[in-house]
C-alpha cells in the first residue's frame, strides 16, 4: 500500500460556534463535507456550508446551503452528506426543528449539482401522525417521539432516489443524556467533568469525537473503561424510522422497523447496518435474543417490509457487531464479532 498523494489545507472558522460536520469522498478523489455554526443557547444550526475540495489544489469551493437555515421554521439538527455519483449531485439530510430548541419536526434534504455547485432542490418533509404513532416508543408523547432519533444512514438508489434511516438512541443510568442535555449547557460538545479522564469529552455525547466508536468506553467488556471512565451506562437503541424520497426530494413512502436494544458498558452489538442489494435495503441488527444470530429485514424500493430468515453464526459464543459492518460488494458484508474478549470478523452473504 503506497501513499498516491496527501494534501493539507486550512478551513477558516469565524468564531467558536463553527464546526466541521459529515463528510464524504467522490470518485474522482474529491472531498465533500459540511461546516456549521449553531445558535449558543440551543445548539441548533442557524448557517451552514457545503464544501468541496479537490485533489492537488490548495484551494476549495464553498456553498452556502441557504438563507432560510436558522430563520423563521428551519433549525437543522445535524447535516449528513452522501454522494450521488451516478445523476452527479451532492445530498444533504437532516432532521429539523420549526422553533429554536423545539422537538424534531421532520426531515430537510436538499441536493447541488457536482459541476456547477448550482442547488438542484431543497425541502422540507414534516414527520405526519401516522408515522409519530408508528414510530413512537412507550411513554413517548406524540410531540416528542423524534426528539432521541438520529440519521445514522442514507441510501441513494439507481433511479436517484434515496431513503433516509434515523434511530432512536440514547443513555440512561450514570451517564443518561439527550439532545437538550448538551445542547447550549456545559456539556455541549462532550464537556464532561474533571476526574473522568476524558479530556473533558464524554465519550457518548453525540458531537463528541468518540460518539458511534464503542470500542473507546465501557473498556474491555467488563473492565474498567479506558481513559478512567467505567462502564457502568446504559445504551438503547430502539425503533428505526425509514423515510425515502423521489429523485427530486419529494417523499413517497415511509415505514418504521420496531425494536428495542440495550446493553450496558459499551454499545458495540446495538444497532444496525444496511445491506443494499438490488432494489432491496437489508436491515441486519442482533435483536432476537439469541447473540449468535443477525435479524435481516428487508425493505423494497417500495417500502414494502419482510423478515428474512435470521444469518446464524457458527459459533454460539459470537456477539456480532453490525452497525461497524462494511458493504464490500454486491450481497456481500464484513461484520466485525466478539468472541471470548477479542475481535475478529466475518464474511455475511446475503
Amino acid at each position: 500500500m503506497n501513499l498516491l498523494s496527501e494534501d493539507l489545507f486550512s478551513v477558516p472558522m469565524e468564531d467558536g460556534a463553527y464546526r466541521l460536520g459529515s463528510y464524504n469522498l467522490t470518485n474522482d478523489g474529491k472531498l465533500i463535507f459540511t461546516k456549521y455554526s449553531r445558535v449558543k443557547s440551543s445548539g441548533n444550526i442557524d448557517n451552514a456550508f457545503l464544501i468541496e475540495k479537490a485533489p492537488g489544489r490548495a484551494d476549495f469551493k464553498s456553498y452556502d446551503l441557504g438563507t432560510t437555515i436558522g430563520i423563521s421554521e428551519l433549525f437543522l439538527d445535524d447535516i449528513k452528506v452522501k454522494v450521488d455519483e451516478n445523476n452527479g449531485r451532492y445530498l444533504l439530510t437532516s432532521l429539523y426543528s420549526n422553533t429554536v430548541k423545539g422537538g424534531m419536526d421532520g426531515i430537510y434534504v436538499s441536493s447541488f449539482d457536482k459541476l456547477s455547485g448550482q442547488r438542484i432542490f431543497e425541502k422540507t418533509s414534516p414527520f405526519d401522525e401516522n408515522l409519530r404513532q408508528r414510530a413512537k416508543a412507550k411513554g413517548t408523547s406524540m410531540k416528542s417521539v423524534f426528539n432521541d432519533y438520529f440519521i445514522n444512514n442514507v441510501v441513494v438508489h439507481d433511479d436517484g432516489s434515496f431513503t433516509v434511516g434515523s434511530e432512536a438512541l440514547y443513555s440512561s443510568g450514570g451517564d443518561s443524556w439527550n439532545r437538550w442535555g448538551y445542547w447550549g449547557g456545559p456539556m455541549m460538545y462532550g464537556g464532561w467533568g474533571p476526574g473522568w479522564g476524558w479530556g473533558y469529552w464524554n465519550p457518548y455525547r453525540f458531537y463528541s469525537p468518540f460518539f458511534y466508536r464503542s470500542y473507546w468506553w465501557g473498556g474491555p467488556w467488563g473492565s474498567p473503561g479506558y481513559y478512567g471512565y467505567g462502564g457502568w451506562s446504559s445504551y438503547h437503541a430502539d425503533n428505526v424510522a425509514i423515510v425515502s424520497f423521489d429523485k427530486n426530494g419529494n417523499k413517497t413512502w415511509d415505514n418504521v422497523i420496531i425494536k428495542r436494544q440495550d446493553a450496558t458498558e459499551t454499545d458495540g452489538s446495538i444497532s444496525y447496518q444496511i445491506l443494499s442489494k438490488g432494489n432491496n435495503m437489508h436491515f441486519l441488527l442482533n435483536n432476537s435474543g439469541k447473540i449468535s444470530s443477525l435479524e435481516d429485514i428487508t425493505i423494497q424500493q417500495n417500502g414494502t417490509m419482510r423478515e428474512n430468515e435470521p444469518i446464524g453464526a457458527k459459533d454460539k459464543n459470537i456477539d456480532f457487531m453490525p452497525r461497524y459492518a462494511k458493504q464490500v460488494g454486491p450481497g456481500e458484508l464484513i461484520v466485525p464479532y466478539r468472541y471470548k474478549n477479542n475481535i475478529s470478523f466475518a464474511k455475511v452473504i446475503i
